[in-house]
């Protein structure tokens, strides 16, 4: 009786095929493209929420509560603080996505001479400025972090007045 052996029963070192190693950089960059995907779609929920939570301030009245705005400011603080570790977090698994799709094109010759021209080393298309995107979402959560810190002297000020 011959017995099959299952793809996941293989070692991890057995040589895939050409159909194998395209079904993989497919998986790949799916994955890489839903953890790009997350990470712009936490930023934008948590860039709305503080906005809304600023917004709110803004509106609540001529004369402010200063514990209000205390305790606002922190929460806002804690907000831009948690927002920036999702936001390193997202990047590394990101990161990560990316090594592994472009491990996989460099790993087969064909592959790697194909998609070439997609690797930065060798891109034409050469960025329009030498920051990412992340990097300026990154500036987006320090400047809000900057308003809330305003919005909690202002707060002190009040208070202690």
């Amino acid at each position: 009786m011959i017995v099959e052996q299952s793809k996941s029963d293989m070692p991890l070192s057995t040589p895939l095929g050409f159909s194998d190693k395209i079904k993989v950089l497919e998986l790949a960059i799916k994955l890489f493209d839903q953890e790009c995907d997350r990470m712009w779609k936490r930023y934008s929920v948590i860039l709305t929420v503080n906005v809304l939570f600023v917004a709110l301030l803004k509106f609540s009245g001529d004369k402010p509560n200063p514990l209000i705005l205390i305790l606002s400011a922190f929460l806002g603080l804690a907000l831009c603080y948690c927002w920036r570790n999702i936001m390193i977090i997202s990047r590394h698994y990101e990161l990560r996505w990316q090594k592994d799709v472009i491990a996989i094109i460099e790993s087969d010759q064909y592959l790697a001479e194909c998609l070439r021209g997609r690797r930065p080393e060798t891109s034409r298309d050469k960025r329009p400025f030498p920051q990412s995107s992340s990097s300026y979402a990154t500036l987006i959560i320090w400047f809000l972090a900057i308003v809330w810190c305003c919005i909690l002297i202002y707060g002190l000020v009040l208070e202690f007045r």
